[in-house]
């Protein structure tokens, strides 16, 4: 059996001394990349010694114990390592050092060591063999907390050699971090080696007591291996059940009821989904039951990322301080969903939530990311069987919150995600009739206000006629869009009549030339896409974009700059422009006037094509040369970006920022005018210059024309509203010979420093160099 010890006890009437083994790792809690597990022990250990009740424990700590009397850990190194730093730093603070001293070491060696760096061991010694004192710390590092570890540095007993030792620098960030968590504490020493109630605890473990043989394993678990973190949660848990007043009736207690069925009836389903090659289920059961404690515990509290980060090492402790509705939560939604080695299914053919999939999800913590939405609409599903225990209702509820859900993604961040999980926990009181009532609630949070507005007018929809609820089911099966057609609503006017009327009270006709716009402008959409974004037949030579430019500027703003849109981004998607909330709704009009063009023919999507040149005549803005020019859409980046500045100046940008190569709209779409009809010479080349940082301009440039005693280059830069510039300059700064200056100045070229330029407007920029290249090449044939 287990004995419930103290770590002074190991040392005092144990008389054991700690030697950490050569096969475990370093000490990883006090790693820098381990902040948040370090933060969540010391608050744990802190909350303990705060409140002072006794006997709180850390669970089991396990090993062998030589023939010299060290007990050498299997199991528990880390919160071995982290009490001993933790008793050194408070017998300091509290003056009990030589106490602490006489406990801890024989002839001057510390009974703590690390067998595994001989330096970590070294360190120990130190601690023990110099006085230190708190109250003279160095001042800490610029925007650091390491007052405490730079003084331990700046000793003369630290060796500089145990700046590498991986161990020791992990004990030195411990400190610092008890350091800022203890160092107004007062009392807490004698709370720890407090013989007859201590606060700080541990089930302790010998494996002596069993001697080396199966029947140790055996009695550590059935699989003949150390205790894994699930067994160590049934046991933390069913103690925790022991003393646990449950509203909810369990026979013959909950403590009993738990024990009977994680091993029953839960084991059997979580059996058929074990690590075939382990022939274990440990850890997809503890994934199944955190999930269920992380959104759980979001229900009340912020900041839940740093349990979702690490959600495969959540420390016992974050379960037990769950509520009694975690409890009971997670064994209604166990008992729910087990039916011998099979899931009971409750929507086994329903397109909006696949609830083997999800689950698969969840036991084995596939998740993208975070994996926000999936743990949103897992909480949706279990939180309504929990609350009514049947299906009957559950198909309308899943459908609109998988909807909510699916259009509020992606999660930017963790208050989103709480603040979803929230307002389903509001609307879970009317969960078995959403429909009738999410059309009376006028101040629904957590999602997208867009869709929640969308979700009201379908509801309206499908609750006044069976016609309606066919339409729309069908509709949002569409596997890019995922529930949303607000833009149909929008289209067909549908919105607009509820916006005037807060109902839908019309007569049969209107009934039916409602429902004929809203088949209509689903018909010509889905025309455009399929499940991953734009049809192929729609992105060749970008057709859609630059069709759509001939109605309007529909360009989404992001990130400084403006998006010619993509099939799948949080601000500049397809998906998001025709959801039309906030000022896309406007810009969403200029798609509707696309695809009501009569030259639109949805069965043939090359009519695109056609509308782009017959509209491109009666362009005279920007837009013009991305409908004439597709390469110019080829050039931008994966998010399709370009950005405006306040002088008319445009750039097409590679990737997101102005540090990353763009080039500059007019000079671009210039350039590839020139290169198809303008011969360079007497240069030998047309290129263009493109850039990677604010401080230069792009600009073409001609090339590899000598005359005479010059290397001559000519660059074209666009000025803003419709001005180019022509700049002509030697390459090696020599001044321009008297015949070619003449020349330039004829052409009313105006001397600069080092070089001449000439202001031209647009329309007359190719005319001009034609004249000019001609008079050159003239200039060279009579020299």
């Amino acid at each position: 059996m287990s004995e419930q010890l103290t770590f002074y006890k190991l040392f005092v009437e144990k008389q054991y001394n700690i030697e950490i083994p050569i096969i475990q790792r370093d000490y990883a809690q006090g790693r820098q990349s381990a902040k948040e597990i370090r933060n969540d022990f010391l608050d744990a250990l802190y909350t303990y010694l705060t409140e002072g009740v006794p006997f709180r424990d850390l669970d089991f700590i396990y090993g062998d114990i030589d023939g010299n009397n060290n007990f050498i850990p299997l199991d528990g190194q880390q919160r071995l390592t982290t009490l001993f730093l933790l008793h050194w730093y408070l017998a300091v603070k509290e003056n009990r050092f030589d106490e602490l001293k006489q406990a801890l070491t024989k002839d001057t060696f510390s009974r703590f060591t690390y067998k595994t760096r001989q330096s970590a061991t070294d360190f120990c010694n130190a601690l023990f063999r110099n006085p230190f004192s708190l109250a003279k710390l160095l001042s800490p590092d610029d925007e650091k907390e390491n007052a405490l570890s730079k003084t331990i540095r700046d000793s003369y007993w630290y060796f500089l050699s145990w700046d590498y030792d991986p161990t020791i620098q992990s004990m030195l960030c411990m400190l610092d971090a008890i350091d800022k968590k203890f160092k107004n504490a007062e009392g807490f020493y004698g709370l720890l080696i407090n013989t007859e109630n201590p606060v700080i605890t541990f089930q302790f473990l010998p494996l002596k007591d069993y001697g080396l043989t199966d029947d140790l394993y055996i009695k550590m678990n059935s699989r003949g291996k150390p205790l894994t973190k699930f067994e160590n949660f049934k046991a933390k848990i069913e103690q925790h059940l022991e003393n646990f007043n449950s509203k909810v009736a369990y026979s013959p207690s909950i403590k009993d009821y738990f024990a009977q069925k994680i091993d029953t009836e839960w084991a059997d389903l979580f059996w058929t989904y074990r690590d075939k090659k382990e022939n274990v289920f440990d850890k997809q059961m503890m994934h199944f039951i955190s999930a269920i404690a992380i959104n759980h515990y979001s229900l009340t509290q912020n900041e839940p990322k740093k349990y979702i980060d690490n959600q495969n090492n959540l420390p016992l402790d974050f379960y037990l301080r769950q509520n009694e509705q975690f409890i009971t939560t997670l064994i209604d939604t166990l008992d729910l969903i087990s039916n011998g080695h099979k899931y009971r299914q409750y929507l086994p053919v329903f397109h909006y939530y696949d609830e083997i999939d999800t689950f698969d999800k969840i036991i084995n913590n596939k998740f993208s990311d975070t994996g926000y939405a999936e743990r949103i609409k897992f909480f949706a599903y279990y939180a309504y069987l929990c609350k009514w225990k049947v299906a009957d209702g559950l198909q309308d509820w899943m459908r609109v919150m998988v909807n909510l859900i699916e259009n509020t993604t992606p999660y930017n961040n963790e208050t989103e995600y709480v603040n979803s999980l929230r307002a389903i926990q509001r609307l879970l009181p009317h969960s078995n009739s959403i429909l009738e009532y999410i059309i009376t609630d006028d101040n629904i949070k957590g999602f997208n206000p867009t869709q929640i507005k969308e979700e009201q007018i379908k509801a309206h929809l499908i609750l006044k006629d069976d016609a309606w609820a066919e339409r729309i089911y069908k509709a949002e099966k569409h596997p890019y869009f995922k529930g949303q057609i607000t833009f149909a609503l929008a289209f067909s006017q549908i919105e607009s009549y509820y916006d005037e009327n807060g109902q839908f009270d019309w007569n049969e006709t209107d009934q039916t030339n409602f429902q004929k716009e809203f088949d209509r402008y689903i018909d010509l959409v889905f025309a455009l896409f399929t499940e991953g974004g734009l049809r192929d037949e729609a992105k060749l030579n970008h057709r859609l974009h630059r069709a759509i430019l001939t109605k309007g500027d529909y360009l989404l703003f992001a990130k400084k700059n403006y998006s010619f849109l993509v099939d799948t981004e949080r601000d500049v998607s397809w998906k998001r422009f025709l959801l039309g909330d906030g000022y896309r709704s406007n810009k969403r009009n200029f798609f509707k006037q696309l695809i009501s063009d009569s030259l639109f023919d949805p069965s043939d999507l090359s009519s695109l094509e056609l509308i782009c040149s017959t509209a491109s005549n009666l362009l005279t803005d920007w837009r013009i040369k991305f409908v004439l020019y597709p390469e110019l859409l080829a050039y931008l980046g994966k998010d399709k970006y370009i950005r405006h500045t306040d002088d008319d100046i445009i750039y097409l940008l590679r990737g997101v920022k102005m540090n990353g190569e763009h080039t500059e709209l007019y000079t671009y779409s210039l350039y590839m005018e020139l290169k198809s009809e303008l011969t360079p010479a007497p240069f030998n080349d047309i290129s263009y210059y493109k850039v990677n940082t604010d401080k230069e301009e792009p600009y073409i440039f001609f090339n590899g024309f000598k005359f005479k005693e010059n290397e001559l280059e000519l660059d074209i830069y666009y000025e803003g509203h419709g001005i180019f510039k022509l700049k002509l300059f030697d390459q090696n700064k020599e001044p321009i010979g008297h015949e070619l200056l003449n020349l330039l100045i004829y052409h009313n070229f105006v001397e600069q420093t080092n070089y001449l330029e000439k202001l031209l407007p647009e329309n007359e920029v190719k005319e001009k160099l034609r004249d000019i290249l001609g008079d050159f090449s003239s200039a060279i044939s009579i020299d």
